[in-house]
């Protein structure tokens, strides 16, 4: 993403701000408050971990159950969990859950991205709604919830480093038995060049992300720089906002890691070695300067920044919605933030025996 302005909404200019001006952000902390709830056998979360926090407090959230994950509902203040659904492929069931959210009105969202279903849930846990979603060809696709809605992006890679990039969004109505197909709109995502990355992906290497706010607008990033791009609904860039930050060089340690990372689900221990190896090859020279992206229901924008040489943390900056910086935030590296509500965050936290969701607030 290049240093540049555009307007808000008011008129306003926002720019891209210096290295410098994100050195001078407060830093804070996140501190475990209390753990999602009292059994830890129940809210074990799986490798990656799904979780969206209703503004009662509720929480909808993917376990483990044996070698399997569960969609449960932890209400607020409660110390067990309520099954939601369960796996299988009739109606109200689920193969493999891809994104959790609720309705308005507190009733429970699954997207079953295998199965290309979204499935509704009444707060015990009881199916209310089954629609077949049909998703857009597109190879980095991206979804969100919106007031009940699913909404799905789909971004094709542009021909050519620094093209702009073609995305599709389109709503469906997720209270409905039957698909309705609500909008479909096209609108193209200016890119900016980063050389051999675009047409050929390698490990370290910056990559896309998108976010669907909850008042429709789309957030897009790239990994070259830490900020943002917001767009309405429409297409139309509202703002740019971020900070630009000196990328890091990768050391043999990054490219390691990551490459082990990469291949840990890989059954065959030839075949692991071998994408290993050549991961580690063709890894990119500098680490990626954001590495992820979440919107929370206030409208901050928390942007996760490159792990620390040492691999142990990683630090955020909050943004408002506006664009004006709130804090920067240090966690582990391997601490998932997965929600908010009031004054309390979600995070799936790593420890030694294993992450654990905790609420945790801000020092």
């Amino acid at each position: 993403m290049a240093c540049g302005e555009s307007t808000r909404d008011s008129g306003s200019p926002v720019e891209i701000r210096s290295a410098a001006a994100y050195a001078d952000v407060p830093v804070a902390a996140l501190v475990p408050d209390a753990p999602l709830c009292a059994d830890p056998l129940v809210c074990l979360p799986p490798t990656q971990p799904l979780a969206a926090v209703h503004s009662t407090g509720d929480v909808l959230t993917l376990v483990l159950s044996g070698r399997r994950a569960e969609v449960v509902r932890v209400p607020a203040g409660a110390d067990a969990a309520v099954p939601v659904g369960r796996e299988g492929s009739g109606p109200g069931e689920y193969r493999m859950p891809g994104l959790l959210d609720f309705t308005g009105d507190g009733e429970g969202l699954v997207f079953d991205i295998m199965a290309r279903r979204v499935l509704r849930y009444g707060p015990e846990g009881t199916s209310r709604a089954t629609s077949v979603v049909v998703l857009p060809a597109a190879p980095h696709p991206a979804f969100g919830f919106v007031q009940g809605e699913l909404r799905v992006l789909g971004a094709d890679n542009p021909p050519t480093p620094g093209d702009s990039m073609p995305v599709i969004v389109f709503a469906l109505d997720s209270a409905s038995l039957e698909p309705r197909r609500l909008q479909t709109l096209g609108f193209r995502l200016p890119t900016f060049p980063i050389g051999e990355f675009r047409s050929a992906p390698r490990l370290l290497a910056p990559g896309d992300f998108f976010v669907l706010r909850d008042d429709s607008t789309v957030v897009f990033a790239n990994g070259a720089t830490l900020g943002v791009d917001i767009y309405a609904p429409s297409g139309a860039l509202r703002r740019r906002i971020g900070f630009t930050v000196e990328a890091r060089a990768a050391r043999a340690e990054d490219v390691a890691e990551e490459a082990t990372r990469r291949v840990r689900g890989i059954p065959d221990p030839q075949a692991r070695a071998a994408i290993a190896a050549e991961l580690r090859e063709n890894a990119a020279p500098r680490m990626p300067v954001l590495t992820g992206l979440v919107a929370m229901g206030d409208g901050e924008l928390w942007l996760r920044g490159t792990p620390t040489p040492d691999g142990l943390e990683v630090e955020w900056l909050v943004l408002a919605a506006d664009g004006e910086p709130l804090r920067r935030v240090r966690t582990g590296a391997e601490d998932a933030i997965l929600g908010k509500h009031g004054a309390r965050y979600l995070v799936a936290r790593a420890e030694v025996e294993g992450s654990r969701f905790w609420w945790t607030t801000l020092r």
